[in-house]
């Protein structure tokens, strides 16, 4: 924050002398990142080699941390995402398979409410997504927003993975959703240039994606 005799404590003491809500905001957003990134950096080399594991997709080393150096699936990176969000975004069904018979959480999100599903339906990994929404009822949020209102067919669209699309409305994830600055599935495809995902959404009209209420 701004040059002074001392840095404020807390956000009664900001104010006082001054600030404003903006730049509380910014500098208490700043002083978070640098926490997490501080404890990032601290933590021992096995939890950041397991979070490496599960972004490339390497089971072995997956399974011989969490077996033998007894690591927590539940670790997390700086953004606040556990392994299993890591090996959905690469697409690697073995290690989610693995990390679902220990019980993984599959609806935990990184900072910015992005969840397993969404990474999967973001990078176009058909295989990830089939074996999430086979997982017991409960588990996998199919439905999920993030924090900027987007589900995972939009994420999808917005990526041009219209084949991803078109698996997504087959079990029934909403189109229609709109973020928090009403956009659908088709406006960010349009913004995107993603020509061939808008000729598809627009040819299926309003309600494509049924009935699904997003949460």
């Amino acid at each position: 924050m701004g040059a002074g005799a001392s840095v404020p404590a807390t956000r009664e003491e900001a104010l006082a002398q001054g600030y404003t809500e903006e730049q509380i905001r910014k500098y208490m957003s700043q002083m978070g990142e640098e926490k997490n990134q501080q404890e990032y950096e601290n933590r021992p080399d096995h939890l950041k080699a397991f979070l490496t594991a599960c972004s490339e997709g390497d089971l072995e080393t997956v399974r011989t941390l969490v077996e033998n150096e007894n690591v927590d699936i539940e670790t997390k990176s700086m953004s606040g995402a556990p392994g299993v969000f890591f090996a959905a975004q690469g697409g690697f069904v073995p290690v989610l398979e693995y990390l679902s018979d220990r019980d993984a959480n599959f609806k935990a999100s990184d900072f910015g409410g992005s969840t397993p599903f969404h990474e999967a339906s973001r990078k176009g990994h058909p295989d990830a997504i089939e074996f999430m929404c086979s997982m017991a009822a409960g588990r996998v949020d199919i439905h999920k927003t993030d924090g900027q209102g987007w589900n995972a067919l939009t994420c999808a669209a917005a990526a041009g993975h219209l084949d991803t699309v078109r698996l997504l409305l087959d079990k029934g994830v909403s189109a229609d959703v709109q973020d928090v600055d009403g956009k659908t599935a088709l406006d960010w495809a349009g913004i995107t240039k993603r020509s061939d995902v808008v000729e598809f959404l627009s040819s299926l009209g309003s309600g494509a994606g049924g009935g699904a209420e997003a949460k």
